[in-house]
């Protein structure tokens, strides 16, 4: 989902509260949510590995 990001949630978010469907709305505010806590996870991530907190992935192009 990282590739989705926060216009793919933003999207969701906002379709989700124009939506009136009782499954619709709940899984579009899902996808939204995991959409943009996976971004965040991303950016916090490298800010770790910049930290020497975690070693870096030699195998990353």
């Amino acid at each position: 989902m990282a590739a989705f990001g926060y216009r793919g949630g933003d999207f969701c978010i906002n379709w989700c509260i124009s939506s009136a469907g009782e499954i619709l709305s709940p899984l579009l505010s899902i996808a939204g949510f995991c959409a943009q806590w996976s971004i965040k996870e991303l950016f916090e991530q490298e800010k770790r590995v910049q930290k020497d907190w975690f070693a870096k992935n030699p195998n990353r192009k």
